[in-house]
């Protein structure tokens, strides 16, 4: 007995819960169902209450009562089903219900003497198969139409020719109630399919709280490592206004992912350049070996990955990659000793909604070293890590033109001076020398006037680029103004400052600026002033180095023309 009560009871818990259908089948099914029972139940009374002097073949009651209880058993099995037509016959009854139930009203209505009786029935009919289903366009014309081109076909046997005036009356009538019917399954429709849109959305978004909500229950220590990232990441933030170079910034967030994710011991940063990945930071490996490996997107893990920013770890590193690269690129990375990683956390990152990079960390002692809760850290540090980025870069885009010149790429004059004060600051509490030099590029204006303005900043450009080629990354190069330059050696007595601009000028002998017509071999004038000897102040150093380049200019010029 409990078992039969079952089914009775999920079923009418699911009648219950009709405004809560998230599917058209589903609200379909229940309507077939609800339909199908009602209507056999109300043609199987019909047999025994309506008087043989109503209906000239009153069996057709219990005709249709057996084709609705043969529906309700159909809706029944695919109820059962979970919602899902198996057959050929599930599907034919699911569609053709609506039409069984004008079928219904015509046999009534055939059989029945009064012309009321008889509209009456179709009408019932028309109307109760208006409830039943969600109608789409397609299925609303096709249902109508056909509804009202039976009726019109069964009165006109029953009626025409010997009484048009009935014909015209019941015409008018179920025209009527078509307009009705049509009215109301449109707005059922839009309003069904809004509401089911609405709640599904809802849905989504409570079982995505819900699955949140037990994943933090469940792995409470993650909680806490993602306020950490936060923390980090905010922290990372702030040295933004102190960093110029993205590659400072990704290293500083892999160094924070480093030390708060617990099995990470070392780890790398690849950012797609064009068809190519470049490593762009590294910990626990040689960065600058590493950029010498070509790397594509399509090596990369996640190309194969059907959600490519999804976090995956990767178990034998060696193994995954011996099967996944190119042998060159194998042994290449073999040889630097990138491949030693037991585990690999790894997540891909975006910028502007476009594949950016990925985050990698490394284990060097498990296969297991990871856990499936370390997942929900690297999302949430690819996420802090996209926000860092995006900072990073609306910062450049706002500062950047006040630090650095947009024709050399040297440091503007202004954010020169800076950056020299607080170096001659640092130097000066450690003891140590500097030296600043003034450069003025000797026939500037020849140059200008020959070629041209343009063929002249191709000058200036080529001259910065030729600085840093030949200067470390502790060297401050700034411009001045026109053609005048300045750069500021730490840690740098004068010979050793003399020996960096000679081998400038060395490697601008041996490279000269191409122009359209010829090519040039750019020279310089300079002059050095040593802190703390000619000064302990910017304006007294860059004075004193301002005057030594105008004496060595006149001496260049001088040379030239004896």
């Amino acid at each position: 007995m409990e078992r039969l009560k079952r089914p009775f009871a999920q079923l009418g818990r699911e009648f219950v819960t009709m405004a809560k259908r998230t599917q058209i089948i589903e609200y379909d099914v229940m309507m077939g169902l609800i339909s199908s029972l009602l209507l056999g139940l109300f043609e199987f009374l019909s047999y025994f209450f309506v008087s043989r002097e109503s209906i000239l073949f009153r069996e057709i009651y219990l005709i249709n009562a057996a084709l609705m209880g043969i529906q309700f058993i159909l809706f029944i099995f695919i109820y059962r089903n979970g919602y899902r037509c198996n057959n050929v016959l599930q599907k034919g009854s699911m569609a053709l219900h609506p039409y069984f139930i004008v079928l219904v009203g015509m046999a009534v209505t055939f059989f029945s003497f009064g012309l009321t009786d008889r509209v009456l029935s179709f009408v019932i009919a028309v109307f109760t198969a208006s409830f039943v289903q969600i109608y789409s366009p397609r299925k609303r014309l096709m249902f109508f139409a056909f509804s009202l081109i039976a009726f019109l076909t069964m009165m006109g046997i029953l009626l025409l020719p010997d009484n048009h005036k009935a014909f015209l009356e019941s015409l008018r009538n179920v025209v009527m109630i078509e307009i009705v019917g049509i009215f109301y399954t449109t707005i059922q429709y839009q309003s069904t399919t809004s509401r089911i849109g609405v709640w599904n959305e809802l849905e989504a978004e409570l079982k995505q709280k819900n699955d949140h909500m037990a994943q933090l229950e469940k792995v409470n220590s993650e909680l806490a490592s993602s306020h950490r990232i936060t923390d980090a990441m905010l922290h990372i933030t702030t040295e933004i206004l102190n960093t110029d170079h993205l590659n400072d910034v990704l290293q500083l967030v892999l160094d924070e992912a480093i030390r708060l994710v617990p099995a990470a011991q070392a780890g790398s940063i690849l950012i797609k350049e064009g068809d190519q990945m470049q490593f762009r930071a590294a910990r626990g490996y040689d960065l600058a070996r590493l950029q010498t490996i070509p790397l594509r997107f399509e090596d990369l893990f996640q190309s194969r990955q059907q959600d490519l920013y999804e976090p995956t770890i990767i178990r034998n590193l060696e193994a995954f990659d011996s099967s996944h690269l190119n042998p060159d690129q194998f042994d290449g990375l073999k040889k630097q000793q990138a491949l030693i990683a037991k585990a690999v956390l790894t997540c891909s990152f975006k910028l502007d909604g476009v594949f950016f990079g990925s985050i990698n960390l490394d284990n060097f002692d498990s296969e297991d070293a990871f856990h499936s809760a370390d997942l929900g850290m690297a999302r949430h540090l690819a996420t802090q890590l996209e926000i860092t980025i995006r900072i990073h870069h609306l910062y450049e885009k706002a500062i950047r033109p006040t630090k650095f010149d947009d024709l050399t790429q040297a440091f503007t004059r202004k954010y020169y001076r800076e950056l020299v004060e607080k170096t001659l600051i640092d130097s000066g509490s450690k003891s140590h020398p500097a030296a600043l030099v003034v450069v003025d590029i000797n026939h500037f204006k020849q140059i200008n006037d020959r070629f041209g303005h343009e063929a002249g900043d191709d000058c200036l450009a080529f001259f910065s680029q030729a600085v840093r080629k030949c200067t470390s990354d502790s060297t401050l190069f700034g411009r001045i103004g026109g053609d005048e330059f300045s750069l500021l050696f730490p840690n740098t007595e004068l010979p050793e400052a003399e020996k960096h601009l000679s081998f400038l000028k060395v490697f601008l002998e041996q490279n000269g600026f191409s122009t359209r017509e010829t090519t040039e071999i750019v020279t310089f004038a300079y002059g050095i002033a040593v802190f703390p000897e000619d000064g302990t102040e910017f304006d007294a150093l860059f004075r004193s180095a301002d005057q030594r380049m105008y004496r060595n200019k006149a001496n260049s010029d001088s040379a030239s023309e004896s």
